[in-house]
């Protein structure tokens, strides 16, 4: 979006942190109107920050200073945003969010498999997923390894629904809440889901 033609395209920006951004609003509670937007692009901090993540990456994006402490938090902050992203964007309007897997306590967190999960319960339609990798060698905090290094991040476009149909949806769903995610996240460890991609530099 940073090479799109902004005279074809109004574009309204908001981060709390980037200098000459629109606005600066936590993205859980935006300054605008329902249905006031065609296309909402969200690039939260995908991680939370801490020790065990090196400065040159939570820097950056962001993650030191992330308010999650956990990846149940991290993706509670997600689905926080996806609803607010539901109540702004038009019917028919376009979603696109940026995410990437996390390992936590040694184990895979699938993050995309369950945003994409939730994200359709509150109304949103999966459209297409672009998978981003990076084409340097991943930074790592040890000199071993037992998991497969998380060397991309995805790319997913979701397309709303009506409003009514999108309604319906999360009047359905159970309310999203820190234990409900740690028990997905679970879940999906138990299926071993594999959700990694690796690239090799030569």
């Amino acid at each position: 979006w940073k090479k799109a033609n902004r005279t074809e395209f109004t574009v309204i920006t908001n981060d709390l942190h980037t200098a000459g951004a629109d606005h600066k609003r936590d993205f859980r509670r935006l300054p605008f109107a329902d249905a006031s937007f065609g296309a909402f692009v969200f690039d939260p901090p995908y991680s939370h920050g801490g020790t065990s993540m090196k400065e040159s990456l939570s820097v950056p994006y962001g993650c030191d200073r992330c308010e999650a402490t956990s990846e149940s938090e991290i993706i509670q902050m997600y689905i926080d945003g996806a609803k607010e992203a539901l109540r702004v964007v038009e019917s028919g309007g376009i979603f696109i969010v940026k995410t990437q897997d996390a390992i936590e306590s040694g184990r895979l967190v699938p993050k995309h498999i369950i945003l994409v999960t939730e994200f359709v319960k509150l109304g949103f339609e999966l459209v297409n997923i672009h998978i981003l990798v990076q084409t340097r060698q991943p930074t790592m905090r040890h000199t071993y390894q037992h998991n497969a290094r998380q060397n991309h991040s995805y790319f997913m476009i979701f397309r709303r629904a009506n409003r009514k149909s999108s309604r319906n949806a999360s009047e359905r769903q159970s309310p999203s809440n820190g234990k409900a995610h740690q028990r997905l996240i679970r879940e999906h460890m138990a299926t071993r889901v594999v959700a990694g991609i690796t690239s090799v530099p030569p």
